[in-house]
C-alpha cells in the first residue's frame, strides 16, 4: 500500500508478485522505494528475491531485477544488488533507480552478506563469523575489520547515518543459554573504528523483529518485540551521535519498561 498522510489516501501497489507466501521489505531510496519480494519456498532455485522500484508519486512497481541481498546507496539514486551469476559465482552490481548498470558487475563471494553502502564505500560480511570488510570502491581497497560482538550467530543489518560516515550494524545470537539476544556497535568509516552501544548486549530480543533507523537529527532509533515469556515490546531506545566527539548517549524513548 501507498499511505499519502497528507491527502488521507491509502492505494494499492500493482505489478508485484502475488503467487504464494512472501516476505517483503521495503528500501527508501531517495524519494522513492525498493521492494523486495522473495517466495517462501525451500525447493525454488536459485534463492533470489524479485527487486521492484516504485517512483514517487505512483503505485505501479516496475521490476528492475533479482538479487539475494540488496542495499541502498546514500545518494537516493541508486542500489546494490547481490546475485549469483552461476551456481557457485555470484556478483555485486551497483544498479540505476532506471535499472541500468552503474559500472560493471564486481565478482564476489556467495556467502558475501551485503550490509550497508555510502558513498564510495561498501561494508560487507561472510558468515558465519567472518570478519567484517570496508570497501572503497574507487581505490578499490578492502580493510578487515573483525568480529566485535561476542553474540556469535551473524550480522543482522545495518544502518548509515545522515552524515554519510558513521553505519550502525546490528549482531545477534544467543546471549544467555536458550535466549537469543541483540547486540548493536557503531563503525566510524573514517577511522574504522568501532564504538560499542550502551547497554548492549540485551537478552530476550529476535534479531528478525528488529528495525534500525536513523532520524534526521542523528537518533538511531531500534524497536522490536520481546520474545521471552513476557510477550512485551523490548525498550526502544534512541542514541545521540555527538558530532564533535567520540561520546555517545542512549536516551530512552517514552513506552519504555
Amino acid at each position: 500500500m501507498v499511505v499519502d498522510l497528507d491527502r488521507q489516501r491509502v492505494q494499492p501497489v500493482t505489478g508485484l508478485p502475488g503467487d504464494g507466501e512472501r516476505l517483503v521489505s521495503v528500501l527508501p531510496v531517495g524519494g522513492h522505494a525498493v521492494i523486495v519480494s522473495e517466495q517462501v519456498c525451500n525447493i525454488c532455485r536459485p534463492p533470489a528475491a524479485g527487486v521492484y522500484g516504485i517512483w514517487r508519486g505512483h503505485t505501479a512497481a516496475v521490476q528492475l531485477g533479482r538479487a539475494q541481498e540488496v542495499a541502498a546507496a546514500r545518494d537516493g539514486q541508486e542500489f546494490w544488488l547481490l546475485g549469483q551469476r552461476t551456481a557457485t559465482a555470484c556478483t555485486l552490481r551497483e544498479v540505476g533507480l532506471d535499472g541500468r548498470l552503474r559500472r560493471p558487475p564486481r565478482p564476489v563471494s556467495c556467502t558475501t552478506t551485503l550490509l550497508a553502502a555510502t558513498g564510495q564505500l561498501l561494508l560487507t560480511s561472510a558468515e558465519p563469523q567472518a570478519p567484517l570488510t570496508l570497501t572503497n570502491l574507487a581505490s578499490h581497497r578492502s580493510w578487515r575489520l573483525g568480529w566485535p560482538s561476542r553474540l556469535r550467530g551473524g550480522t543482522h543489518i545495518a544502518a548509515v547515518h545522515p552524515n554519510g560516515r558513521d553505519i550502525a550494524v546490528g549482531f545477534h545470537g544467543l546471549a544467555a543459554p536458550g535466549e537469543e539476544g541483540y547486540d548493536l556497535w557503531l563503525l566510524h568509516t573514517a577511522s574504522r573504528r568501532r564504538q560499542h552501544l550502551p547497554d548492549l548486549p540485551a537478552a530476550d530480543v529476535a534479531a528478525k523483529a528488529t528495525d534500525l533507523a536513523w532520524t534526521r537529527d542523528g537518533r538511531l532509533v531500534g524497536a522490536g518485540p520481546g520474545t521471552g515469556r513476557r510477550g512485551a515490546m523490548a525498550p526502544v531506545k534512541a542514541l545521540q551521535r555527538h558530532h564533535h566527539g567520540p561520546a555517545s548517549r542512549m536516551a530512552s524513548k517514552p513506552g519504555e519498561g
